[in-house]
């Protein structure tokens, strides 16, 4: 074979290979949603809308539509609670590019975009790193090296945090985030550093941030292994490229914080408090996923890629191929997360200085990553592991699997390591050894020995990583918690009846309120105004400002300390005041609490024609217009202070502080 011909034959081999980083991947995860009774496969099927998803997300992703085709605002809406930016909500959930595709998709499938592009960034994880490998590795290719690249695009972190949708982006980049600082060693392709910290800073800002925190750390163990003569440069050009890609997305990230002021997601430290260290190992095993615990626990960490991964990373730490400094700074990373993931103190600090709710340590994505790195490093040169070597991970699984049953993790369901799994991990060992020992006999044996390693290693790591994924879904479909395409196109139906009010008006001088929830939604939040982008007076998310939810409490609005709705506590007064024109009632609702004012004047029926006989439509005309006139006066606030020390509880006079706006 010529020159020529072997360029052209490793070429094909690169692209085949690269090819199947992702098309594995994705036709395994389609496959996964497919045999659990998932929308398109099923016709009534489940979606992946679930917890704040099912709540938050999807409206946000129609106001985005919404926006796209002219009917929205990024500047300023009327859809947030009295009104504010979209911006915020745009960089926090909304901001990857391939939300820009929502132009071409009909409301209808957006819960089908939802899938495709979250299970298109998963594949991309994994094609991008086997790109990784490939040119680390001088741009030589290998089958084996799809037991990390896959491994890590299966990341049981992916799964587990798969309805925050906008978290998945920082996943896919990483890879190149981490060859492009390799690169920086080298001085060459110097832009692709400093462009990829830009996609996942303006992807998602806050994941965005977890990623740079961990680009840092990694720098530090690449810093620690690189010549002395050469860190100086290493260090300036890692701070000039840096900067260069922060301020590429300056303008979102920045945007994002000035927003942000003022919200949830202020700067606050919990109380000092230490979390089980077990779950940290726990972490790195099979994952036998159980909802209830992973929205709970502040301490639970999901990096789990395949065991048969796990091995591998496991024998990277006593490859002769590395110096030692190399490999007790890569241990240096690990025991640094084991710290960090320990104490409830610096977990907030890892998660930009204020504790998680619901889904803890966001940054878990990077341990997988590490994990598939090491095992990486250890397979190119696994001729350079020592027999004796191999005493390390049979002994490291093992001690761990005990010491998890001993201190009984395993009774919440926070990991398992099935029979398979030992098995599988058994198998790669054995391969492994007889690999090593082939080659030290023979060294002319070593690319048979590798092919067939790789060939036997890679299935049985692709099964690996498959299990956990299929077992994360059916855990939340057990647990009841997707929304179905049913439930999710019976709310999309109300969209006519809005699009007929909207039409009276033009949406431009009035408010809309509801007295329903939509079916699908979660935990009561009515983002209605979103969901349906009409100008509401109840909306929820992480960028909302705590002064404008303390407002509306003083204003009689119900508020359980996470987002207002509109429901019990609205008067006919603050209706007129606040523009609340058009209403629309769910007459099958008698709940208590809910305003029976508008079936009398200033109220009248609008008798719009619909398909849903339970709902009626009413216009106040008395409602006063967005913007008005009025005498120039002072009023304080009634009455107001707190009735714990703790200030969680509010108490002032809700009617004296009506009247006093009122009188103004």
């Amino acid at each position: 074979m010529n020159l020529t011909e072997r360029k052209s034959y490793k070429l094909i081999t690169n692209i085949f290979l690269a090819s199947l980083a992702f098309l594995i991947p994705f036709f395994l995860l389609l496959l996964i949603y497919k045999t659990n009774g998932f929308y398109p496969f099923k016709k009534d099927g489940f979606t992946c809308l679930m917890i704040d998803a099912e709540s938050e997300y999807i409206a946000y992703l129609r106001y985005l539509k919404a926006m796209l085709n002219h009917d929205g605002n990024m500047i300023f809406t009327l859809s947030k609670t009295l009104g504010g930016d979209f911006m915020s909500i745009y960089t926090f959930y909304l901001a990857s590019p391939f939300n820009f595709l929502l132009k071409f998709i009909a409301y209808e499938d957006i819960t089908l975009f939802f899938m495709i592009s979250s299970v298109a960034k998963m594949a991309l994880a994994s094609f991008n790193f086997y790109l990784l490998e490939m040119i680390l590795n001088k741009n030589k290719s290998s089958l084996g090296y799809l037991i990390f690249a896959i491994g890590y695009g299966f990341c049981s972190y992916s799964f587990n945090y798969f309805s925050n949708y906008m978290w998945l982006d920082g996943v896919m980049i990483l890879p190149l985030i981490i060859l492009g600082l390799r690169f920086l060693e080298e001085r060459k392709c110097l832009f692709l550093y400093p462009l990829g910290i830009a996609y996942t800073l303006f992807a998602s800002w806050y994941i965005g941030a977890l990623t740079c925190i961990f680009v840092v750390i990694y720098f530090i163990h690449r810093f620690i292994s690189v010549e002395k003569k050469e860190r100086r440069l290493y260090l300036l050009r890692f701070i000039i490229f840096s900067v260069i890609g922060g301020l590429l997305v300056s303008f979102m990230w920045a945007t994002a914080f000035t927003h942000l002021s003022g919200t949830k997601g202020a700067f606050n430290l919990p109380d000092s408090k230490h979390f089980n260290p077990s779950f940290f190992i726990a972490g790195f095993l099979e994952n036998n996923y159980n909802p209830s615990y992973i929205r709970t626990y502040h301490g639970y960490i999901s990096c789990f890629t395949s065991i048969v991964a796990l091995g591998f990373a496991i024998l990277f730490f006593v490859n002769k191929g590395y110096s030692l400094k190399e490999r007790l700074s890569a241990l240096g990373v690990i025991l640094l997360y084991l710290v960090v993931s320990s104490s409830s103190r610096l977990d907030a600090l890892f998660h930009g200085g204020t504790s998680p709710s619901w889904f803890p340590t966001r940054y878990s994505f990077v341990l997988g990553f590490f994990v598939c790195y090491l095992g990486y490093l250890a397979f190119i040169k696994l001729k350079k592991t020592p027999i004796l070597g191999f005493v390390l991970p049979f002994a490291i699984v093992p001690v761990s699997i005990l010491l998890l049953k001993v201190l009984k993790i395993n009774d919440k369901n926070y990991y398992e390591i099935s029979k398979i799994s030992l098995y599988m991990l058994l198998a790669t060992f054995l391969l492994i050894i007889i690999y090593v020992a082939l080659v030290k006999l023979n060294k002319k044996s070593l690319h048979i020995a590798t092919f067939v390693l790789s060939l036997i290693a890679t299935p049985l790591s692709i099964y690996s990583s498959y299990r956990c994924g299929d077992k994360n879904i059916k855990a939340n479909v057990k647990n009841n918690e997707y929304q179905t395409q049913e439930t999710y196109l019976y709310d999309d139906s109300f969209q006519s009846d809005f699009d007929e009010i909207k039409k009276l008006d033009n949406q431009k001088n009035y408010r809309m309120a509801t007295t329903f929830e939509r079916e699908g939604t979660d935990n009561t939040i009515d983002n209605n105004a979103m969901f349906y982008y009409f100008n509401g007076l109840a909306h929820y998310s992480s960028s909302e400002k705590i002064k404008v939810k303390s407002h509306m409490v003083k204003l009689g609005f119900h508020h359980n300390f996470f987002f207002n709705k509109y429901d019990g506590g609205s008067t006919l007064a603050m209706n007129c005041y606040l523009g609340v024109k058009y209403f629309v009632d769910d007459t099958s609702n008698y709940a208590s609490y809910l305003p029976i004012f508008y079936k009398n004047e200033p109220f009248k029926n609008l008798n719009i024609e619909s398909k849903h006989s339970h709902f009626d439509f009413y216009e106040n005309t008395a409602a006063l217009p967005l913007g008005f006139a009025i005498n120039s006066s002072e009023y304080t606030f009634i009455n107001e202070g707190y009735g714990k020390e703790d200030g969680s509880t509010h108490w002032f006079d809700n009617f004296e502080y009506q009247n006093e706006i009122y009188k103004s």
